[in-house]
């Protein structure tokens, strides 16, 4: 039976009116219960009762069905038509939702140490063996396009398709005792690589003992932090907390500076929108810098999904499901609803610079971390994570 959308996208049976269109058996084809419209996205193997999307689905879907599952191999049932040999019938109900906009990776399945290849073909740790006082901003990354300060710094520079999108590092130094003769370093480092045609988070940690007096050479205890975001700046300046690249790197942390989240200091997290308490406007670009018309971000309004605003709540990613639409949307994590509103002390959210590209469509990558341990005078009882990324459509250009 063909059947498919006219040219206002509205289905039908007319083969005068179809526009795009598609042949399935009778019995494959499922129909909205509510409206009672066939459609031309889905199809049903009625053997296995599995359900597949047909070529017809263009990015985002739902609908109410109605399905009769029977234990009886009787064609006449089958077709509710004379039974002659009979069976049990169950109808379930089946509330569909499918949407290729929005995908949330949530499981780390992939780990490193820091090693990648980069475009030279020379392999290469990104993190820094350095024992320096405290790190470089333009150690503990990598990047997909380095800028000029960035390659004479020998930042390594790396395909997506290869080692994927960068997205945050951490680097943690420790001393192991009060005479400061000797201690450990902790890094960490994630990353969103499209591994046969599946996202897939990669983890990457290292960690290193230091022999050396940290006493003599004043080294103190300390983190910092690297971020891919699409706040940063391209361009290098001589802040430390801008290497260029996208790349924003906090200030060296250390003993009750990290007490507070909220302190006039750069070791405090950013969002997506840069709208933590105080944030400072010169490390970041202003959100309307890179957004001017709000086609990805709009800090105004709300939108009602999972991940969505809560009641109340405005500021939302936008989804564009089916590449034209806004279908569904992101939201902080604070302002959320239900089991999905998460503490914003504890998890912030980051928009990277580099989009990744998967099934010949473009993703924003959205990265939630989480602190894992709660803010105390012992800092170093706390760690970074990786708690979800949001792959997010883009608008079809």
């Amino acid at each position: 039976m063909a059947f498919g959308f006219d040219a206002n996208g509205e289905v039908t049976f007319d083969a005068q009116e179809l526009v795009e269109i598609i042949t399935l058996p009778s019995r494959q084809i499922l129909r909205d219960s509510v409206t009672g419209i066939a459609r031309p996205e889905v199809r049903i193997d009625n053997d296995t009762g599995e359900i597949f999307l047909t070529e017809l689905y263009s990015g985002s879907f739902s609908a109410r069905f109605e399905i009769n599952v029977i234990d009886s191999d009787d064609e006449g049932l089958k077709n509710l038509g004379d039974a002659e040999v009979g069976g049990k019938q169950t109808t379930h109900i089946l509330n569909l939702v499918v949407s290729d906009g929005l995908i949330v990776i949530e499981e780390i399945t992939q780990f490193g140490q820091g090693s990648i290849t980069d475009l030279a073909g020379n392999t290469i740790n990104f993190f820094a063996q350095s024992t320096a006082q405290e790190f470089d901003r333009f150690e503990n990354y990598f990047v997909t396009s380095a800028t000029a300060d960035q390659s004479e710094a020998a930042v390594p520079e790396a395909l997506i398709e290869e080692h994927g999108v960068f997205l945050f590092s951490f680097v943690k130094r420790e001393m192991a005792d009060s005479l400061r003769t000797d201690g450990t370093t902790y890094f960490k480092a994630y990353a969103l690589k499209i591994i046969n045609n599946q996202p897939e988070i990669i983890e990457h940690s290292q960690q290193i003992t230091n022999d050396f007096n940290w006493n003599r050479l004043g080294i103190r205890s300390f983190y910092k932090l690297y971020f891919n975001h699409w706040l940063a700046f391209e361009e290098n300046t001589t802040s430390e907390h801008r290497p260029g690249g996208y790349i924003f790197v906090t200030d060296r942390a250390g003993g009750s500076q990290i007490d507070n989240l909220n302190t006039n200091h750069y070791n405090r997290f950013m969002d997506i929108d840069k709208a933590f308490p105080d944030a400072n406007s010169t490390e970041l670009k202003e959100l309307l810098e890179v957004d001017p018309d709000q086609v990805l971000y709009d800090p105004y309004d709300s939108f009602s999904s999972i991940y969505g605003n809560a009641a109340g709540t405005t500021g939302f990613f936008k989804v564009y499901g089916d590449g034209e639409n806004v279908t569904t949307a992101v939201a902080m994590p604070h302002k959320r609803s239900g089991e999905f509103a998460l503490n914003e002390n504890k998890f912030k959210i980051f928009k990277t610079n580099d989009t990744v590209e998967l099934n010949n469509l473009t993703y924003h990558v959205l990265y939630e971390i989480e602190r894992n341990h709660e803010i105390g005078y012992n800092f170093f009882n706390q760690d970074w994570t990786i708690s979800r990324v949001f792959l997010c459509r883009a608008p079809d250009e």
